[in-house]
């Protein structure tokens, strides 16, 4: 599926071939409320700010009740480094965000949490977005990535006969 295909490679770091799948896309299936947030999120790794902000508004628009409006919103301010605004529309915690906005002991709390529960399926995200980049040099990310791609290798060898 191209979606999945726009996802996959945003999340191996693959931005200038995502790119094109994110375009394509967002041609087929233009009233889809999750391809805007995650063409978004592209959008804020790539730095198209104005881009990011827009279809932000557009997911918005389709479904202004989606309960996940908020935390995207908060995402895209974060990136811009609007702190107060980023933690005022989304209140709960956030590693993402926390990055963002450089809040590097909020988000390891959250990390270390994340890390209980299992974020195997996260790894290539950690890994490759600029989303994290705040974090890359402190020890306790490098901690964090080592354990998800722990969970991550066995989740492809739980998987790899499917």
């Amino acid at each position: 599926c191209i979606r999945d295909s726009a996802y996959s490679l945003s999340q191996l770091g693959e931005f200038d071939k995502a790119e094109a799948y994110f375009d394509k896309v967002m041609e087929i299936n233009p009233n889809h409320r999750l391809l805007y947030h995650r063409h978004a999120v592209f959008c804020i790794e790539t730095g198209k700010m104005y881009e990011a902000g827009e279809y932000i508004a557009k997911a918005e628009e389709i479904d202004p009740d989606h309960p996940r409006n908020s935390y995207y919103r908060a995402l895209f301010h974060a990136a811009r480094g609007e702190k107060e605004k980023a933690l005022e529309i989304y209140d709960s915690p956030s590693f993402a965000i926390y990055s963002l906005l450089g809040m590097k002991d909020e988000a390891f709390r959250i990390g270390l949490e994340g890390m209980e529960t299992g974020w195997g399926s996260y790894y290539l995200q950690l890994k490759n977005s600029p989303l994290y980049d705040n974090l890359r040099d402190d020890v306790r990310f490098k901690e964090i990535l080592e354990k998800a791609k722990e969970q991550y290798e066995e989740l492809s060898n739980f998987y790899k006969d499917l």
